[in-house]
């Protein structure tokens, strides 16, 4: 009995001794979340680090199970001596590219604690308007209701467009756009161009729209109005006049009306360039007379629907043409153009003449000459004489050309051409001799030359008497229209002095009844060039030195 009850009263002192009791030297337990409100983070829609502090004499760790954020450090262990420490704990919370707000817990955890729960709320990314506008960089400004008309001739437009986002395009076939996309860097403005054929059905509509991942696409209303039409139509066409008509779809819009020289015509290549070269000559005919080309266009142009008649030479080729044009020398339609060819006069036999030569023979130092020719006259145009070219194959040989006319007859037509010079005789003691061309051409350089005492400014007659026409004062005017001058121009007008050079006189009989023309040989040919490959120096008079002479030179 002895020794169990030593056995028993051993047990009580272990069990006396594992008794918990609350002496001077134990720690309570701390654990402290700080550095948050009402137990909640809240942050904007950026990028973010918030710093909360966990104060404890435990160990902890701290939980969250949303990826978007990051905890450092996630995790503490006690001091030995259960001594409280304040730990800085960095919770790092990524943008929110969203729309929307999210929300996440940190789970702090500590043994023998309740843990300490903390709600991250972080607001929603804010809406990124996406605009795409048309940009006046003149005014630094959006253009609200920008729309296109483009004329019915084609042609292009640009603008700029402002967007912070990619676009694409979608436009009428009619319509190219340029470019036909955009990729939006740190530039968002982008110059536009839209190009337009012309049209030449009718009148039509659409929208360019440019689309992408904006608040409402950018449309632009379009519009192209049909290629007004002249509605030029040939009219009579008499020896020395071509008639025509106009019915032009808009009575409204001006155009020109011209005619010249199928060979003038000839030397462009496209309609472009006749029509360019149209738009530098009005603008160098307002330039020489200090004039506004609104003046010019207004002064030559016209509107509405006619008729008209332009003056011509018998048995040319020319082309009628109209082209339409704005005050501020803008094409506004296509060209229109006809080719025509004028009669020739029925002429009727009167005589012979002896033409004497001072021009030709001066110009190219070759003497004075006397040319026989043929003279006509023509029904209803009384004191008119028609002198059949004297300078003609048989009468160039021996004095241009040093052949005989049966040699030279087979290459006559690079050198002559059949043509009549008329002189208007009807007021006898005012004689005309209308510039015009003479059928001859010495050197290729200068082309078919043409002779007159009326051009222009330059106005000097001669006399009838006696059945001779006399020219014995003033100048003679020569002009060759293919002489290229030393500015580039083309055309050179030059005067021979009569009163230093003698008389220009042509003598006629009246009761010559067989013509002097000379009769076609049976040539033989001859391999000589032409005699003046290179003509000697011109006489000119001081007052005629290099007048560029114009496109509308001669109209024959």
């Amino acid at each position: 009995m002895k020794a169990r009850s030593l056995f028993f009263a051993a047990l009580a002192m272990v069990m006396a001794a594992c008794v918990p009791t609350e002496g001077p030297n134990d720690v309570a337990p701390e654990f402290k979340v700080s550095g948050v409100k009402d137990n909640t983070i809240s942050v904007g829609a950026d990028k973010k680090n918030v710093t909360v502090s966990v104060t404890s004499n435990l160990s902890w760790s701290v939980e969250c199970a949303a990826g978007w954020v990051t905890i450092d450090p996630k995790s503490y262990t006690a001091k030995e001596d259960k001594t409280s420490e304040t730990v800085k704990v960095k919770v790092s919370v990524s943008a929110n590219e969203v729309e929307e707000p999210r929300e996440a817990e940190l789970v702090f955890v500590a043994e023998g604690v309740d843990p300490v729960k903390v709600t991250l709320k972080q607001a929603a990314k804010e809406h990124e308007y996406k605009t795409i506008t048309v940009f006046d960089l003149t005014e630094y400004a959006p253009v609200s209701d920008y729309s296109i008309e483009a004329p019915g001739l084609g042609g292009s437009v640009s603008f700029t467009v402002q967007a912070n986002g990619d676009w694409t395009v979608e436009a009428p076939e009619w319509a190219v756009v340029t470019p036909a996309s955009f990729t939006y860097t740190d530039n968002d403005l982008a110059e536009v161009t839209v190009a337009f054929g012309a049209n030449l059905v009718e009148a039509r509509e659409g929208e360019i729209r440019f689309k992408g991942n904006f608040e409402a696409d950018l449309v632009v209303p379009v519009s192209q109005a049909v290629v007004p039409t002249i509605g030029l139509t040939l009219g009579t066409v008499e020896p020395k006049s071509i008639g025509f008509t106009t019915n032009p779809s808009d009575e409204e819009f001006l155009y020109m009306v011209m005619c010249e020289s199928k060979s003038y015509f000839d030397q462009f290549e496209s309609d472009e360039e006749l029509l360019a070269a149209e738009v530098e000559w009005l603008q160098d005919l307002a330039s020489r007379n200090s004039m506004s080309l609104k003046d010019v266009v207004d002064k030559l142009a016209y509107y509405g629907s006619g008729e008209g008649v332009i003056e011509a030479w018998y048995d040319s080729d020319y082309v009628l043409y109209a082209y339409g044009i704005t005050y501020e020398g803008e094409i506004i339609t296509k060209l229109e153009k006809i080719a025509v060819h004028t009669p020739l006069y029925d002429f009727k036999f009167a005589g012979t003449a002896i033409w004497h030569d001072v021009a030709m023979g001066e110009m190219f130092g070759t003497g004075q000459r006397d040319l026989p020719c043929d003279v006509y006259t023509v029904e209803g145009l009384d004191g008119h004489y028609f002198f059949r070219s004297p300078y003609n194959y048989a009468n160039l040989c021996g004095w241009f050309v040093n052949a005989t006319p049966e040699e030279f007859f087979p290459e006559k037509d690079a050198y002559t051409k059949d043509v009549y010079i008329e002189i208007d005789c009807t007021d006898p003691s005012a004689v005309v001799y209308e510039m015009q061309e003479i059928g001859l051409n010495v050197n290729d350089e200068y082309g078919w030359m043409s002779v007159g005492s009326t051009y222009g400014q330059y106005n000097y007659t001669g006399t009838l008497e006696n059945n001779v026409i006399s020219f014995a004062s003033g100048y003679l005017l020569v002009i060759f229209p293919d002489e290229v001058n030393d500015d580039g121009s083309v055309g050179g007008l030059y005067g021979i002095d009569l009163a230093k050079y003698g008389n220009f006189t042509i003598t006629i009989d009246t009761d010559a009844t067989e013509s002097v023309y000379p009769k076609d040989p049976e040539g033989t040919g001859t391999t000589m060039a032409k005699a003046y490959s290179k003509p000697v120096v011109p006489v000119v008079a001081n007052q005629f030195t290099r007048e560029r002479i114009t496109k509308r030179t001669i109209l024959k």
